[in-house]
């Protein structure tokens, strides 16, 4: 099998039928494999994914759950779930919108050996203003490479749902990764260590803004807090040896930090007056 669709979810029945409808509508000249990873959702998800794909003539499996494992845990089972050379990742909220995004993806990692790692461009879609936003335009991402420290200092934050691995570069991962606090950034931070990453500069992927989303729902001073506290697990796992790196991106943060706050505060006392 050339590629496994790893689908993450949890708790996304309002959204996982767009998501589904997005990986089927691939045009690829592979086969491929859904693997579904749901998270024991407590609500219908479960039940729409097995519906859909029943319809479905693509290969597909999905997971059994026996309890909430926690985004870090899921992905872990899910990535040991794939056994493809490649691994193209949909979280449940998301969706793609280019139908060739599979074989675009493939095609570069085809010819780019150097490369564990894809992503493309991204639509920010706000639920709250129900209004789509570009990823920031100025950020040039096409064909441009990442090594390690570019991915802990000024990689672009995209999301899991833009990215594509090469499943090499994931079997190489120590496991420990998966009992920290991991987001994309870190784990990405990790495969950069097998090979370069990569970006496409196409938009192919929308990313859901919305008040139960794990990162999204967090606010702003909150991811802030979230990356300043777990900056010091991450350098410790990583054995110091990106230390500057870490360094310089903790004082981003922390002065990102105090910007928002004292917008906030101005902001209250004009409401005041």
């Amino acid at each position: 099998m050339k590629v496994n669709v790893l689908l993450i979810t949890y708790n996304h029945e309002k959204y996982i039928e767009e998501a589904i409808a997005s990986i089927l509508m691939q045009r690829t000249k592979f086969d491929y494999e859904i693997v579904v990873a749901d998270d024991y959702s407590s609500d219908r998800t479960k039940e729409i994914i097995e519906n859909c794909l029943n319809k479905s003539t693509v290969k597909n499996k999905i997971l059994e759950s026996t309890g909430n494992l926690g985004i870090p845990k899921n992905y872990q089972r899910g990535f040991e779930n794939c056994f493809a050379e490649y691994i193209a990742i949909l979280e449940g909220d998301d969706y793609w919108t280019d139908p060739y995004r599979l074989q675009k993806h493939i095609d570069f990692l085809d010819n780019h050996y150097e490369c564990v790692m894809t992503f493309n461009r991204v639509l920010f879609y706000s639920e709250k203003k129900k209004e789509f936003i570009i990823s920031d335009p100025s950020i040039q991402v096409s064909n441009k490479y990442y090594g390690t420290r570019e991915m802990i200092c000024s990689a672009p934050a995209f999301n899991f749902s833009s990215y594509t691995y090469r499943n090499s570069a994931i079997m190489k991962l120590d496991k420990g990764v998966f009992n920290l606090n991991i987001a994309d950034w870190m784990l990405n931070i990790c495969i950069s260590q097998y090979g370069l990453i990569c970006g496409l500069g196409e938009v192919m992927s929308v990313y859901r803004i919305h008040d139960k989303g794990a990162w999204s729902g967090v606010t702003e001073i909150g991811k802030y807090l979230s990356v300043i506290k777990i900056i010091k697990e991450y350098d410790l796992f990583l054995e110091h040896r990106f230390k500057i790196e870490f360094k310089i991106i903790r004082k981003k943060n922390i002065k990102g930090m105090f910007r928002e706050i004292i917008k906030r505060i101005i902001k209250f006392l004009l409401f005041i007056k």
